[in-house]
């Protein structure tokens, strides 16, 4: 349970730390944090389109019940985190209540309007000088305010009194996430803000943290301070003797250029912007000319660091990549990561229905279908910021059930290789070639264990006007029988349902079928499967070898 009392050192830290700044932090009445709430609540209800899809109204209405009659006890920080967890419940990326934070240098932003001011110094959450990253490999830092580099590329062991895992999993209430790498990106950026770790009694003292960290092959124990608030914070980032091509222009939303010694062109794209310089549509047009000109053969769009933008704007980008010469499978690449969210999860919606696409890195940190748009407000006494999804966009696949939008190709960040100045995502994409045709293709990310990227993948090119002829059904037989042959069952079925949806004149995927459900120990359903068969072609010599079979077994195909 959160820590709701401060021993006396932390709050004659905080006095000491208010009065030497300047800064009178006058704590909210109860009251005022009872206005605070009945906005919240009354927006969320107001404004949200189905606040209770992903949770139950009961917990939500115990959860806002629980606040109110804990307020006597909360400090100002703890209300506005608890707060702060009974938006998050929803699990809605767009709808969240902003945490102030004294420096930003070092934070994770979501959103194109950073947040307001706080109205009470009080409420204003101090920083630990690192950003981290939690890779595949633990949490890393990755940046430092200047003085603390020394630091850079630490393994974080130990967060005061809970191993760094812990910690990752025990902030969790507060972060409005959409799935689990949406969560691995935001555990990260709050685990440096001491009052957050006070609260959920990762440490006991904000006013020293001690962490156990792993560096060079040696483990040691440090204490670190939260960041004065009146400095002039000046950060440092890892010092690459090559840095990776990803790295660079970070201060661009969009850029492009040739990958170096590589038959390819990189296109980053940081935002979908509102109001860009020139038309989206130029930008690609200029940067397809330029690859078709060095004689590229792939093309690699980064969108690993685009929180979304304007929506409207994805037309442009989708038409541009599908009229290209790139939009064939195995020579378009998109990059995709914890950050791809929004609009930009619009975008990767579009290409997986509309283009050749295969996607390289790890699952986006939005859901395919979402809520977005979200309504800002600030809250009367406090001043933090609130934001709550006003409109509800579906993907392109009715009752899209994912949480995320997976990869083709997996290349999930580790801290060996971006302290190493290699970029696993692009190398990857260089590196791959694809199966010869959709179905092998599809068989491919069967065999990963990716069944829904198989699917779209071979939904994408039948129903391409592009990729005619759609000749598979044989190639789906194959292949579901190669399943069956090696007692893979699920994958077998699953194949000769393709066929016989996509092909239902087709006697072989009819067959193909009813194997596969005898096999399975369906004998009625195999018997029904046999017969369609033998009604489109009386001499399919696999259906009537099942239909003796079944024969024999005393099981009718009727």
């Amino acid at each position: 349970m959160p820590n709701h009392t401060r021993n006396l050192s932390t709050s004659l830290f905080f006095f000491v730390a208010v009065m030497l700044n300047g800064v009178a932090a006058q704590p909210m009445t109860e009251s005022e944090w009872r206005e605070d709430i009945a906005v919240v609540v009354d927006t969320i209800r107001a404004e949200h389109p189905d606040p209770f899809e992903q949770v139950e109204e009961e917990t939500f209405n115990a959860m806002h019940q629980a606040l109110l009659d804990d307020l006597p006890e909360l400090n100002d920080n703890d209300a506005a985190l608890r707060l702060a967890a009974l938006v998050a419940v929803m699990k809605d990326g767009h709808s969240r209540l902003s945490i102030p934070r004294a420096h930003n240098g070092l934070a994770f932003l979501q959103g194109h309007t950073g947040p307001n001011e706080a109205a009470r110094d009080g409420l204003v959450f101090s920083s630990l000088p690192f950003r981290y990253f939690l890779f595949e490999d633990g949490l890393h830092i990755v940046e430092a305010a200047k003085g603390y580099e020394q630091f850079i590329g630490a393994k974080i062991l130990t967060i005061g009194n809970m191993e760094a895992m812990d910690a990752v999993e025990a902030v969790g209430p507060i972060l409005f996430v959409e799935n689990d790498n949406g969560a691995n990106l935001l555990s990260a950026d709050r685990l440096a803000l001491t009052e957050v770790l006070t609260h959920f009694d990762i440490i006991d003292d904000a006013s020293s943290v001690p962490l156990t960290i792993e560096q060079n092959g040696e483990t040691k124990t440090i204490t670190v301070k939260p960041l004065p608030t009146d400095i002039d914070l000046e950060t440092v980032k890892p010092q690459w003797e090559t840095p990776p091509l990803s790295s660079l222009n970070s201060e661009k939303k969009k850029w492009h250029a040739r990958i170096p010694r590589q038959r390819a062109w990189y296109i980053q794209l940081n935002e979908i912007e509102s109001f860009p310089d020139a038309p989206l549509s130029d930008f690609f047009t200029d940067a397809f000319s330029k690859a078709r000109r060095s004689g590229a053969k792939k093309l690699i769009l980064d969108l690993r660091h685009n929180q979304g933008g304007n929506g409207t704007n994805n037309t442009a980008i989708v038409n541009a990549i599908g009229r290209s010469r790139f939009n064939e499978y195995g020579r378009f690449y998109v990059l995709v990561g914890r950050e791809t969210f929004s609009a930009a999860a619009m975008l990767i919606n579009d290409f997986e229905q509309y283009t050749q696409v295969i996607f390289v890195g790890e699952p986006s940190g939005a859901r395919p279908s979402h809520y977005g748009d979200p309504r800002r407000l600030v809250l009367p006494n406090s001043g933090l910021t609130l934001r709550v999804s006003t409109i509800y966009w579906q993907s392109w696949l009715a009752g899209d059930f994912r949480d995320a939008l997976n990869t083709h190709l997996d290349a999930k960040p580790t801290a060996t290789d971006f302290f190493a100045g290699h970029d696993s995502a692009i190398a990857t994409a260089l590196d791959y070639t694809p199966p010869p045709t959709p179905a092998r293709q599809m068989a491919e990310l069967f065999d990963k264990d990716k069944v829904q990227a198989g699917v779209t993948r071979y939904l994408g090119w039948i129903n391409s006007p592009l990729s005619r002829p759609h000749d598979g059904a044989e190639e789906l037989v194959a292949i579901g029988n190669d399943y069956l042959d090696a007692g893979d069952f699920r994958r077998g079925r699953y194949m000769m349902v393709m066929a016989r949806d996509f092909y239902p004149t087709h006697a072989d995927a009819f067959a193909g079928l009813g194997r596969a459900l005898e096999l399975d120990g369906d004998l009625e359903s195999a018997g029904r499967q046999y017969e369609r068969a033998l009604n489109i072609d009386e001499n399919n010599a696999t259906a009537l070898e099942g239909r003796d079979r079944l024969a024999a077994a005393g099981v009718s195909g009727s």
